[in-house]
């Protein structure tokens, strides 16, 4: 997946390029936070669909958009604490339906995306890259309330080998992921 941003205020436009079932050329342009639109380009072999992409890329580039810099991307941290007696099969399709949904949210509203999760130490973790931190949190912290998911879920930021605990206000101690 390409992902491309366009500097602008209050909040910067982006532009995601990718691949769907080997020869669509899928085009997802929008204002972060919101979820924008799409555009599918069918190609008829694989070097159409290269030509697609670039295509789409440089048509995206004349208009001001630029790939995102390694410093505007940021590690966002879901935890959630769970009851030891829960099965690990269940935790396990738990932490898979909040890892979908956050990372529906984050795509499609432009804030980045789910790079992995795990299980452990009576919690687990949903890891995230993702631009516009804080409201990426919010963004994915809202979906999940939206759709019956509010346990007390844990956001924090990596900076280094610490982090920043955005959600919830009043945490108080060390952020363990």
């Amino acid at each position: 997946m390409l992902r491309l941003i366009r500097d602008g205020l209050p909040d910067p436009d982006y532009t995601e390029i990718w691949v769907r079932d080997d020869r669509i050329v899928v085009v997802h342009t929008g204002t972060v936070g919101d979820r924008g639109k799409t555009q599918e380009k069918i190609a008829n072999d694989s070097e159409h669909v290269e030509r697609l992409i670039a295509e789409s890329s440089a048509m995206a580039c004349e208009q001001g958009f630029r790939e995102i810099r390694e410093d505007e991307w940021f590690d966002m941290v879901l935890q959630y604490h769970f009851d030891t007696c829960e099965s690990l099969p269940d935790l396990l399709a738990h932490r898979h339906v909040l890892e979908n949904l956050v990372s529906q949210n984050l795509g499609w509203n432009g804030y980045g995306r789910v790079t992995g999760g795990d299980i452990g130490n009576d919690r687990f973790n949903i890891y995230c890259r993702v631009i516009c931190p804080e409201m990426a949190a919010f963004s994915a912290l809202s979906e999940l309330e939206t759709f019956g998911f509010d346990e007390e879920i844990i956001a924090a930021f990596s900076h280094g080998d610490t982090y920043e605990v955005v959600h919830p206000l009043d945490f108080k101690g060390k952020f363990v992921p």
